[in-house]
């Protein structure tokens, strides 16, 4: 899923992240270390009752958090009676990576996962007919 590189991680710099994944992100999150990537797994309810899971992770290269859709499928989110979106109508990428700034990833973890949230609500509204609600004056 990730392509970037992931590197060693500093004792301090681990102990703040996980600290605020603790402080920010919901109870039953879940640190994951895939192919040598740290990161951390959560599922969020939306206000709509949707459920979606995610996995953001440090991307070196980029020296951002990366965020990925691991539920629902990406092939499982359709519009009624629109054809299937592309990546630039709903921020996601074939890899599953969210597009979440600018730059695609984020600076801060607690960035990348409060823009996940967003990113739940807008495909929720695009998934019941009313389109990506973010798309509207993006000035990022």
């Amino acid at each position: 899923m990730a392509t970037g590189s992931a590197a060693p991680y500093s004792p301090a710099w681990l102990r703040y992240q996980r600290a605020l994944v603790r402080a920010k992100f919901p109870p039953t999150t879940v640190e994951v270390v895939s192919e040598g990537w740290l990161g951390w797994s959560y599922w969020i309810t939306d206000r709509f009752g949707n459920r979606y899971a995610f996995w953001v992770a440090f991307d070196v290269d980029r020296n951002l958090w990366s965020t990925y859709l691991l539920h629902p499928a990406p092939e499982d989110i359709r519009a009624p009676g629109l054809t299937p979106p592309s990546a630039h109508d709903i921020h996601l990428y074939p890899d599953r990576e969210l597009c979440l700034s600018r730059d695609i990833g984020c600076r801060s973890i607690d960035a990348a996962y409060a823009r996940s949230v967003l990113w739940a609500t807008g495909i929720s509204c695009y998934r019941a007919g009313a389109g990506f609600q973010f798309n509207v004056g993006q000035g990022w």
